[in-house]
């Protein structure tokens, strides 16, 4: 299981070494994890969105760029998840 979770970006490539982190560390552990159980993509997406929203506003300063990026990794997650989804199975 531990192979599955690797912060944010997906492992195909070794893209997630290039991606930040930030303050997402841990909603990027639990996608990761709720994209290797049943489920549907887009509820793994969205809660995902939702766990980097609320780790943005516990920021104490840039929350509108913590928000902003939270839009951002969500956006590209709906885009291209799927995609490494697969290549990862």
């Amino acid at each position: 299981m531990k192979k599955l979770i690797n912060q944010c970006g997906p492992r195909a490539l070794g893209i997630y070494r290039i991606i930040p982190n930030w303050c997402f560390g841990q909603a990027c552990n639990m996608h990761d994890l709720n994209y290797a159980l049943p489920g549907s993509r887009k509820d793994a997406d969205d809660y995902f969105f939702k766990e980097m929203l609320r780790a943005a506003i516990k920021q104490k300063r840039f929350i509108l760029w913590y928000v902003l990026m939270a839009y951002l990794y969500y956006y590209a997650v709906r885009l291209f998840g799927g995609l490494f989804r697969k290549i990862e199975e």
